[in-house]
């Protein structure tokens, strides 16, 4: 059996199999394997700025990268990005983009270490490179005009990036593995805007400015639906979703509001007062907190909302002209570009919970939860996955599935799983990313388990013989691989 390192292999096997009769795991947070652990209870409140970082002219937008945790600013009359660190909260270089790219929007591809940046006046998405800084391109062919893109959103399941092009009311489709542009564009409402992805349902959410509602894409099908926002709800341009609560948050610009829809329903619920001219929109899953930049306030803010109650529960001050905002879930900060001052305000919440994830509790079967877990996941041989008190964010039940599936591992922010089959083949649930796996290799013995990593960067396979597998930036501490069993290994959990 081959026990190298193994770092962003991105062939997924469809791997598992069977009829949903055999219990083969359990997982719940921080740490995941056929055993339990905690889910932190979340958290609400205010916020307060920790950090103001100076970056370059015009920052437009923001995008943090979950598993680096570098945040990227789009810097518009400086035609750069910004890549801050969030350990120290500092710009640790600066990535020029090529020509007078005037860059406006920005999305991260995790999963594959990719940032995509799109462009008003050019017909160009630029692609960096996480690892090199290098910067490639994709050409978009609008069927009229020059530029016009002002949104991006990437889905790490899927490997697909969606853009946004509003002289046409059209929605392009790129390929993240090829970095090519796939199919026609998609046709959705009047001059859209933002658009946030729901992985866990692979929908595509779509702010639509003029015709005052949200398209609804089917990442299967690219299939349109469309979404009615309420009555008062003039403008909408930025949206942010939360997969564990099935809340979309639209944010507004001529109404001053947020609206808030039920994903699983389609249907508008209520509208947020918010401060003048809200231009972007972040959630915090863990913590069930939304973030709004109001972009016409003086001086600029951000307003904290409750996601359980729907309540403004505080106000924050923030550099000029807010344009840009996005949230690390795993650390709960918040970044916020300001165009006016050019600078980025960074964010925590006032009841900040741990920045990083609390050391793993291990408990051998299933175990009613402590007071301050929220719940587990128990998977079956079939890949269906049965939730207790913890979010539903899919499962490969009722899916063509190669081999059994065997475990799965809980991300250690709450942001989805891991399952993991016999062949080693991994599918991912909710926002977490692909590591990679055994899926499609030789292997001495059948895989028998999984366990995620405390930060969530990464995962091990055991086999029934001992041997590990190691996948993202995950060390290998060594196997049983080679040696001497007494009995099958059944089992592998993170210390």
């Amino acid at each position: 059996m081959d026990r190298r390192k193994v770092v962003r292999d991105e062939s997924r096997s469809r791997a598992g199999g069977g009829s949903r009769k055999v219990l083969v795991g359990l997982a719940t947070l921080p740490l995941a394997s056929v055993g339990v652990a905690l889910l932190p209870a979340p958290t609400a409140g205010a916020a307060a700025v920790v950090a103001t970082i100076p970056v370059g002219t015009s920052p437009q937008g923001v995008a943090v990268d979950p598993v680096t945790h570098l945040a990227y600013v789009v810097n518009k009359k400086a035609h750069s990005v910004s890549v801050i660190d969030e350990t120290t909260n500092t710009v640790t270089k600066t990535v020029a983009l090529p020509g007078q790219s005037s860059p406006v929007r920005v999305a991260v591809e995790d999963s594959l270490d990719k940032i995509y940046v799109v462009s008003e006046k050019q017909n160009t998405v630029y692609v960096i490179n996480g690892t090199t800084d290098s910067v490639s391109t994709i050409a978009l062919n609008p069927s009229s005009g020059t530029g016009g893109f002002p949104g991006v959103a990437a889905d790490p399941t899927t490997h697909r990036v969606y853009v946004s092009n509003k002289n046409t009311n059209q929605v392009f489709v790129i390929n993240a593995d090829a970095d090519t542009v796939v199919g026609t564009p998609i046709t959705v409402g009047t001059s859209p805007r933002d658009i946030a992805v729901d992985a866990s349902a692979n929908e595509i959410y779509v702010a639509n400015d003029v015709s005052d509602d949200v398209s609804v894409i089917d990442g299967a099908t690219n299939q349109v639906s469309t979404i009615t926002l309420g009555p008062a709800d003039k403008g909408p341009t930025t949206a942010a979703v939360d997969s564990s609560t099935h809340r979309l948050f639209v944010s507004n610009e001529n109404s001053d509001t947020v609206a808030v829809v039920d994903t699983q329903t389609g249907s508008w619920m209520t509208d947020i007062k918010v401060g003048a001219n809200p231009a972007a929109v972040g959630v915090d899953p863990s913590t069930d907190t939304v973030y709004v930049a109001n972009l016409d306030t003086s001086p600029g803010t951000v307003s904290v909302i409750d996601g359980a109650t729907n309540a403004v529960t505080g106000t924050v001050a923030v550099g000029s002209t807010p344009h840009g905002l996005d949230v690390d879930a795993s650390t709960h900060n918040v970044y916020v570009a300001n165009q006016g001052s050019n600078t980025v305000s960074a964010l925590t919440p006032s009841a900040t919970p741990p920045t990083t994830p609390p050391a793993p509790t291990t408990v051998t079967g299933p175990t009613t939860s402590p007071s301050q877990s929220t719940g587990y996941w128990e998977v079956a041989s079939d890949g269906g996955v049965f939730t207790f008190g913890a979010p539903f964010y899919g499962s490969m039940g009722g899916k063509a599935l190669n081999q059994p599936i065997v475990g799965i591992a809980a991300d250690p922010n709450g942001k989805g799983y891991w399952e993991v089959a016999s062949d080693g083949g991994v599918f991912t649930f909710g926002t977490v990313p692909f590591y990679g796996s055994m899926g499609g290799k030789a292997l001495n013995a059948p895989v028998v388990g999984v366990a995620a990593t405390p930060t969530g960067k990464g995962y091990w396979e055991v086999a029934s013989d001992g041997g590990v597998f190691t996948f993202g930036t995950v060390p290998f501490y060594g196997s049983m691989g080679g040696k001497a069993l007494n009995e099958p290994i059944v089992a592998i959990s993170a210390s």
